[in-house]
């Protein structure tokens, strides 16, 4: 004896009693079946997605489950003609049964037709026999209103946020300036990033003493034009520093590449000032309250 999907009758299998004809039957008979643990449980982000359908037919519970006759039906159906979901109960579930005006205490069965932009609700209680033949019916008119509205309570589907599309984040911007990149981290830069911040370090100063700052100001303006970097004063700094004509302290240079050569310098000091003095020096940079002065010679390592 077997037991299909109707658990109440069962079925005398009269194939072989070979391994790999009773797989063939079991799979055969299992064929489309959709199981009460593969059942799509909805919340209220994923309804946006379950109704861009063109038939979807929502459970809605006060029970934890959906009862085992509506994967049946699910199955029966199958998901070519119809996609089924169930919205067990909760407070994310209350919330969707408040945009059908179903109270929190009761349930709800639905169809919905993408064409139309309306569902229809099923009568009286959701009992297995009433619940597929409503679905049948709406499945058959659910192309026209005046056939669809047959099935059930007709209603105007309401509309659900998007899911969320998260922002794509740019990559953020700190290098050490040498030799080899000074042209394509600075003095070349194009395009979006075309603004060079240059952190020239004391002789007494080393990057892990700004390492923390550097990397929050470069997650912090990762969408905005500026390519941070920095160098160290016997890796380069010393040569940049005299070109510029400016003092032993740790400084920041903003470098505007283009017709015309620009630059503005601004003193950081160490620990919290730095800190400070670099994000309002980055800030007057992009507002346009810096002051720039003309660059006459690019000052390369």
């Amino acid at each position: 004896m077997t037991f299909g999907r109707d658990k109440t009758k069962p079925e005398t299998y009269k194939g072989g009693r070979e391994e790999a004809a009773l797989v063939e039957h079991v799979n055969t008979e299992s064929a489309g079946f959709v199981a009460v643990s593969d059942m799509d449980t909805l919340t209220y982000k994923k309804m946006y997605n379950f109704l861009d359908k063109s038939f979807s037919v929502l459970l809605l519970s006060t029970k934890d489950e959906a009862p085992d006759w509506f994967s049946a039906l699910a199955s029966e159906i199958g998901e070519k003609k119809a996609t089924f979901g169930f919205v067990p109960g909760s407070k994310d579930g209350d919330k969707i049964k408040a945009r059908f005006n179903i109270k929190k205490s009761k349930g709800g069965l639905l169809f919905f037709s993408k064409k139309l932009e309306t569902y229809v609700q099923l009568k009286g209680g959701i009992k297995e026999e009433a619940a597929k033949k409503f679905v049948e019916t709406a499945l058959k008119g659910g192309k026209k209103k005046e056939k669809f509205e047959k099935a059930g309570k007709m209603d105007k589907t309401p509309r659900f946020p998007p899911p969320e599309v998260p922002r794509k984040k740019n990559p953020t911007a700190l290098t050490q300036l040498t030799k080899d990149n000074q042209k394509q981290k600075c003095w070349g830069l194009k395009g979006k990033k075309n603004i060079c911040m240059l952190i020239l370090l004391a002789a007494d100063a080393s990057y892990g003493d700004y390492e923390t700052m550097l990397k929050k100001m470069s997650k912090k303006y990762r969408n905005d034009p500026i390519q941070f970097v920095w160098a160290a004063e016997d890796e380069g700094g010393s040569t940049i520093r005299e070109a510029l004509g400016l003092e032993a302290a740790t400084h920041a240079v903003c470098f505007k590449m283009g017709k015309r050569n620009r630059y503005a310098v601004s003193e950081m000091g160490t620990g919290k000032k730095a800190s400070k003095a670099a994000t309002n020096f980055a800030d007057s940079v992009l507002g346009g309250g810096a002051e720039f002065k003309v660059l006459k010679e690019t000052p390369e390592i």
